[in-house]
């Protein structure tokens, strides 16, 4: 069973990212991620760019808003993905939506 973040997601990255390879500004704020107080993040603060920039892993709560409009708390983990030591071969994000 998907939950609707994922299907959400699923759909748009099916719809658009293989169509084209997006840049970190672009996937970085296609969901306007955000503090709990409404800050926004900055891209160079999300765990996938962390975990692309330093080659360690990232980690942190934040809240999205879907395509569909709805708000949701989520956390991120992100690694990165090495070939050798310290080849940045690329990196993985995983994520799940948090009870509120």
């Amino acid at each position: 069973m998907k939950n609707a973040l994922t299907f959400d997601i699923e759909e748009y990255f099916h719809a658009e990212v293989f169509a084209h390879a997006l840049r970190p500004d672009e996937w970085g704020n296609m969901w306007q991620p955000r503090e709990a107080d409404g800050t926004p993040i900055a891209v160079d603060d999300l765990p996938l760019t962390v975990a692309f920039a330093t080659h360690r892993p990232g980690h942190r709560p934040m809240i999205i808003t879907g395509s569909d409009g709805v708000d949701r708390s989520i956390a991120v983990t992100a690694y990165p993905l090495l070939d050798t030591v310290d080849h940045l071969a690329g990196a993985i994000a995983i994520f799940w939506e948090e009870a509120q």
